[in-house]
């Protein structure tokens, strides 16, 4: 039985008062909500509940897939009992969501998720529900299947007039996925953005001309006959512009012309970025930094890449320094 028809039948044993709200709160992107967001409908699948998903890009951007039903328009209008729950603020209650049975731990008629991120691989473990996320993910649970899974089933069906957008940069990029296509996300935090003070940022910065140097030597080693043209995104055109010049010499770089907003903010109208991260998904290979944007455009498809390699500085205390292949467990920030 596929994934698909699995969790069509989890969604019909649902209860018809019981919800789990994704509802966005942080001011974390795409790529963090997005884990977010798979979480917190697998947790609706584990608990029997109802999926409702509040959050501009997915609601505006996407159908809900045969047999879901996210909008939160369905809510009925009455009085509810609810929690909000935030378990990457709170090492309790990360603690109890990933050791206790939660339908005995979560009594409240709504449970509202509002976090960007994840605990995905510590709830992998909770003994209470081995044996139906085992039958769920044919016993394979590395983070990268798990993610890679929920985000083919729930980003399957993008709205018509996404696509058109869609459409409408690839052609005029002449983006053609017919040619091996390696796609280089590199991310700087907005570096020249006053609302990005964060020192660490400088650091993306500074590695630019050593992470170019890392980018050409493998994609030179992974394509050795040079036959491959690269789809660049950046979070500031004047490194895309930079980093076009260096690539030039040795391949055909595409990117788009149209400047990028970060995907925390809500647009009136498509934004160029997740024209970027929907076409990133349909690379060959992906060399990206320390973001989530590049990994979940390649889990929409559930990582048809031949290559996932980060190359990610330690940007605060206590995160990993890590360049290299994207193993299953690797998978995660």
């Amino acid at each position: 039985m596929k994934i698909k028809e699995k969790i069509k039948k989890l969604l019909a044993e649902v209860s018809p008062d019981k919800y789990f709200i994704y509802r966005k709160g942080d001011v974390t992107g795409l790529g963090n909500k997005l884990r977010g967001i798979h979480i917190a409908f697998l947790t609706s699948l584990l608990t029997k509940r109802k999926f409702i998903c509040n959050y501009h890009y997915l609601n505006n951007y996407f159908n809900t897939p045969d047999g879901l039903n996210w909008d939160p328009s369905q809510l009925p209008n009455k009085k509810f009992t609810e929690r909000i729950i935030a378990p990457l603020q709170s090492e309790q209650e990360l603690h109890e969501m990933c050791t206790l049975n939660l339908d005995d731990y979560l009594k409240e008629d709504i449970i509202i998720h509002h976090q960007g991120n994840t605990w995905v691989s510590d709830f992998l473990s909770n003994p209470h529900y081995t044996e139906k996320l085992n039958w769920l993910f044919d016993g394979d649970l590395s983070m990268k299947n798990v993610i890679g899974s929920l985000m083919e089933y729930l980003l399957s069906s993008p709205k018509e007039g996404f696509m058109e957008t869609i459409n409408l940069h690839k052609n005029n990029m002449g983006l053609d996925f017919s040619t091996p296509t390696v796609g280089f996300q590199y991310r700087t935090f907005y570096v020249d953005d006053p609302s990005y003070s964060w020192p660490e940022t400088r650091m993306l910065r500074d590695m630019l001309p050593e992470a170019i140097d890392k980018f050409i030597e493998k994609v030179k080693e992974w394509y050795p006959d040079n036959n491959v043209q690269i789809f660049l995104t950046t979070d500031d055109m004047g490194h895309t512009y930079k980093i076009k010049e260096s690539l030039s010499p040795h391949f055909k770089v595409i990117h788009n012309t149209n400047s990028v907003i970060h995907t925390q903010h809500e647009t009136p109208t498509i934004n160029p970025s997740m024209v970027d991260w929907f076409l990133l998904g349909y690379s060959d290979s992906v060399f990206s930094t320390f973001t989530s944007y590049s990994l979940l455009a390649c889990a929409r498809l559930n990582h048809p890449q031949k290559h996932l390699y980060k190359y990610s500085p330690p940007l605060f205390e206590g995160a990993i320094n890590y360049h290299g292949e994207l193993t299953n467990e690797h998978y995660a920030l």
